[in-house]
């Protein structure tokens, strides 16, 4: 019995993000007007497409990609001004790369 409830507290710390979130979810459930109809409001499709977007950059941030690309990018500015423009640029120009 003690061990589960060290395991339920060790994930409530590291999963503080997801608690917070189902805590205010159902907060907000209570000033909801009573005919809405909650499972209409899920959308399956952005649920799946945010879940394989989020593995795709954990995948990515566990490979090194991000470290290479965030050294590369600091080692060719010189300024943090610079930098927040390259990073700004990259985002407007990214279709055209």
């Amino acid at each position: 019995m003690a061990a589960n409830v060290q395991s339920i507290k060790s994930m409530m710390k590291n999963e503080s993000l997801l608690i917070i979130a189902a805590v205010l979810a159902l907060v907000s459930m209570f000033f909801a007007s009573s005919d809405v109809v909650y499972s209409e409001h899920v959308d399956l499709k952005v649920i799946v497409l945010l879940f394989c977007l989020m593995a795709c950059v954990a995948g990515l941030n566990e490979s090194g990609v991000f470290q290479s690309l965030f050294s590369k990018l600091t080692a060719k500015t010189v300024s943090v001004r610079k930098l927040s423009l390259m990073l700004i640029l990259v985002c407007f120009f990214h279709q055209w790369l």
